[in-house]
């Protein structure tokens, strides 16, 4: 599963950060700014690879102090971070979904 997950994180990168930056940009315009929101989505996803590739959660932990730090300076709430993260989840699975059509040909 481990393998699976990579292989599709890796293949599916740019269409899965670009829906991500996508709906996030709309949103929080007014809090973060497009850099910020880029370079979220893509440590975001970098990190995830690396910790279900390595099973290491050094490299999470960095990303949690980045990801606070990003927080905290736009003053952004707990129901917005989440959000935030459910769009990437949204993004992920969009993406499965997508494959799914594809190989059954729909």
């Amino acid at each position: 599963m481990k393998k699976l997950l990579i292989e599709l994180l890796k293949k599916y990168y740019t269409q899965i950060s670009d829906k991500w930056i996508d709906i996030l940009i709309p949103i929080y315009k007014d809090k973060l700014t497009e850099t910020q929101i880029q370079a979220f989505v893509y440590s975001s996803l970098n990190t995830f690879i690396d910790v279900i590739r390595k099973t290491d959660y050094k490299e999470a932990d960095q990303f949690l102090i980045s990801s606070y730090n990003l927080f905290s300076a736009t003053n952004l709430n707990l129901l917005e971070i989440s959000q935030i993260f459910s769009q990437g989840r949204f993004a992920v699975l969009n993406s499965i979904e997508l494959i799914r059509s594809i190989d059954n040909g729909c």
